[in-house]
């Protein structure tokens, strides 16, 4: 009886656990005024406590460039902006398979065990996601220490780390949207000004004119062909100097 109540208040633990891990990442990246930096660092940290494990890394891959965006802690040896090749990594697992890796004790794994990074670093206990962004794989999320796991990563921790590197995905796409529409506008007032001087600049005689026949904007070479200032065709409409003959074929 007294084993039954243990196993259903580890259950309960566990179980808060995992929604107070949730909770996090959801204030994480909800907070409006972070920058995706400190969001990075704040996820990183947090995947760092909930494994126990040392080391948090966010990876940019592009083809075989391995980039850091984003290192929790921050150390001399390695440090966001630091690119490597991606066959020296951990995570080219990751990405080779498309799905989740992890191991507790690489030292005895021989997949691991004759690895760069086991050799140059010694990392033992490792779990890492791919991240998704626009159905690309764009990268990784992992954690390490060079400690060995005594316990087995748990289809919770699993969980976690997925969930982590899809909110990374959404908000680095979200980041990339802003980028493109900024580009976009920016664009958009550069041909507006490239119009507006052609406009302005024409010998021709040109104006924009409502569909009630009222004078929106006209150009200085329309002014000087019809003898009239800029201000007073802006107060009438087209109709006041069309000569009568003219008048029904030009409101057609």
């Amino acid at each position: 009886m007294k084993r039954r109540k243990d196993k259903t208040m580890l259950k309960m633990e566990e179980k808060k656990i995992n929604i107070n891990r949730i909770h996090f990442l959801y204030e994480a990246l909800a907070k409006r005024h972070a920058s995706p930096e400190e969001t990075y660092h704040a996820i990183l940290n947090e995947g760092l406590k909930a494994f126990n494990l040392s080391l948090g890394i966010i990876s940019q891959i592009e083809g075989d460039r391995y980039s850091l965006l984003a290192v929790s802690p921050t150390r001399g040896d390695i440090s966001a902006g630091m690119v490597f090749e991606l066959k020296d990594t951990y995570c080219q697992r990751v990405v080779s398979e498309n799905r989740i890796i992890s191991v507790e004790h690489a030292g005895e794994h021989p997949g691991f065990n004759t690895h760069p990074v086991y050799i140059g670093m010694r990392l033992e206990s490792y779990i890492s996601a791919p991240i998704w962004v626009r159905e690309n794989l764009w990268g990784t999320l992992n954690f390490s220490s060079t400690q060995v796991r005594a316990i087995s990563f748990s289809e919770d921790d699993y969980e976690f780390i997925s969930l982590m590197a899809e909110g990374i995905g959404s908000l680095i796409e979200i980041n990339l949207l802003i980028s493109e529409n900024e580009n976009v506008i920016s664009a958009l007032r550069k041909n507006n000004d490239i119009l507006e001087s052609i406009f302005e600049n024409s010998t021709i005689g040109m104006a924009l004119v409502a569909p009630s026949g009222q004078w929106v904007k006209v150009n200085s070479a329309l002014t000087r062909m019809l003898e009239y200032t800029e201000d007073y065709l802006l107060s009438i409409n087209f109709q006041h100097i069309t000569h009568p003959d003219d008048l029904t074929t030009d409101l057609q």
